[in-house]
């Protein structure tokens, strides 16, 4: 009998891992082994059981890709997880069917849901990815960036997770449009997350390239709008301390 104590008490704490998976998945449908290791923070072992138990309760799906780089196993949400996490309101209209997965997208969903994690676990909230209804409902902007968050002092940042970098033309584009939601008080700053380091240095290139931005029959020049933006790498964001 003295043992009931620690057991229920590991149930709960298990139902716990559960609740944070399945409520992660409510907004991203699906993902990997990597990114629900750095969302627990626990053994590969541990997460193994989980994933297997939660599979096997009918809460998850799994479903393994064969691509040119290997094998890349991804776990989804089903309806049955959907109903247990129980929030109507805000709930996908789909749960995960491996027949959408877009394997162009592939890498940056997963990379865009590693930023997310790193910036959950330092505090910063109401992270909303830029591919929602919602999100374009409540911000007409000629480009949407991947998410908006609010950090620790309640400045809300666009994030803009490049994988593959764009021309300088593009990023001017961009900016106007980044400017433009500044301006009517959508998002305060821009950060953007690479990989490593030489995609930060090549991407902080291309912005030194950029010498204006066209207003109607004006142009201002970017360095007016540089501090605007941040470039980091994903390692450098989960390291963040800024507000």
């Amino acid at each position: 009998m003295n043992h009931l104590p620690h057991v229920n008490e590991a149930r709960v704490r298990a139902r716990e891992k559960e609740m944070i998976v399945l409520r992660f998945l409510h907004q991203e449908i699906y993902t990997d082994f990597e990114n629900i290791r750095m969302l627990l923070r626990l053994t590969k072992g541990t997460i193994s059981k989980l994933l297997k138990r939660m599979v096997g309760n009918k809460l998850l799906e799994k479903h393994t890709l064969t691509l040119d780089t290997g094998d890349v196993s991804l776990w989804g949400i089903t309806d049955e997880g959907i109903h247990a996490v129980g929030d109507n309101d805000h709930a996908p209209l789909h749960c995960f069917y491996p027949s959408r997965i877009s394997l162009v997208t592939l890498n940056h969903t997963l990379m865009n849901q590693r930023v997310y994690i790193a910036l959950k676990h330092l505090n910063w909230t109401e992270w909303i990815n830029a591919d929602r209804k919602v999100f374009k409902q409540q911000f007409p902007v000629p480009h949407r960036p991947d998410a908006i968050v609010r950090t620790p002092k309640g400045t809300i940042t666009a994030i803009e997770t490049e994988l593959t970098l764009k021309t300088p033309l593009r990023y001017r584009a961009i900016m106007k449009s980044h400017i433009q939601a500044k301006e009517k008080g959508f998002w305060k700053h821009v950060i953007y997350v690479v990989r490593d380091e030489e995609y930060k240095k090549m991407l902080k290139r291309r912005f030194d390239h950029i010498e204006y931005i066209q207003f109607d029959e004006s142009r201002h020049p970017f360095e007016k709008y540089r501090k605007m933006v941040s470039i980091f790498t994903l390692d450098e964001v989960s390291k963040l301390t800024q507000s």
